[in-house]
């Protein structure tokens, strides 16, 4: 956030899980992003900090937040028309476009407290498959009810400690099959997976996806079907499979693209490293940046005095 604030920039930081910790949310997410956009925009033209009619928004997540990031951009035209002239441009880096595929693949690893926040948090607003999960619960044992459920209350970080290494299945009566019964499948396939048609595409706000190619917690190649769906709806996307490193090294291996994007739509500077398509158009390109352990340190670090 301080390097996007060092170029003047006005940075809002949307609560889209909400009070009940609504994590994995899709529409929620998209939601509060939006109307966080708007609360911005409304909020600040009031106090003439900027001007709302010619404010130009961008969007950037990473991971969890590619999930929010990407809902929003798929839900701009249908339910933030408003917004159509305003954001200019968004960021989805290292997405995880299905829950179902995330959640199998990061159980039993040190992510493991990721996949019961996630299935506790799109559940959040959905009463039977909530109430159908917590009936499955072993009441015993090492994985029991309150150890479950004991994430409501936790941080990611706090969740990523507390279920390390655990296989999650292991706290429910019938195991895996609970988990993924259809009460709760159809739960997660209406909300938690990106690239559903749910209405048309704000096809002339280009799209940035940077996602490495042995993403460990995700498919990559979910992420170029999710991107060649968005294309085929007409959407202008620039999609960057990095060869090297994994979905952490990502993280920062794609900040300094992500910056030039942004500068791009924003301030109107082209970069010689990245080319913003034309209007309805794709371009995926196969990048190999290594991770450099000086990306690490933030770009205001280098102009300090």
């Amino acid at each position: 956030m301080r390097d996007l604030l060092k170029r003047g920039w006005l940075v809002a930081v949307p609560d889209y899980e909400g009070p009940g910790a609504s994590y994995c949310a899709g529409l929620q997410a998209a939601h509060a992003t939006l109307d966080g956009i708007r609360a911005v925009l409304a909020s600040a033209s009031d106090i003439g900090y900027i001007q709302k009619n010619a404010s130009r928004v961008a969007m950037w997540g990473y991971s969890g937040g590619a999930f929010a990031t990407g809902f929003a951009y798929e839900q701009i035209a249908s339910y933030a028309p408003d917004l159509l002239g305003s954001v200019v441009g968004a960021v989805v880096g290292g997405p995880a476009p299905n829950l179902t595929t995330v959640a199998q693949a990061m159980n039993k690893r040190d992510t493991a407290g990721l996949v019961v926040a996630s299935i506790m948090g799109v559940t959040a607003q959905q009463p039977v498959a909530r109430q159908y999960l917590v009936s499955r619960l072993k009441a015993e044992g090492q994985y029991n009810a309150t150890a479950w459920l004991a994430v409501a209350k936790m941080s990611g970080v706090d969740a990523l400690a507390a279920y390390s290494m655990q296989d999650v299945y292991e706290y429910f009566v019938g195991g895996e099959t609970d988990v993924w019964h259809p009460i709760v499948q159809e739960v997660i396939d209406r909300d938690a997976v990106m690239g559903v048609d749910r209405g048309k595409l704000a096809a002339g706000v280009p799209l940035f996806v940077y996602k490495a190619v042995q993403d460990e917690m995700s498919p990559v190649k979910e992420t170029d079907d999710l991107v060649a769906g968005y294309c085929e709806r007409g959407a202008t996307v620039l999609y960057h499979r990095n060869l090297l490193g994994g979905h952490n090294d990502e993280l920062w291996s794609g900040r300094l693209r992500t910056l030039q994007f942004l500068e791009h739509v924003l301030d109107g500077k082209k970069s010689e490293n990245l080319t913003v398509p034309e209007a309805g158009k794709c371009v995926i390109q196969d990048v190999s940046v290594p991770l450099d352990v000086l990306e690490l340190l933030p770009d205001w670090w280098w102009g300090r005095r």
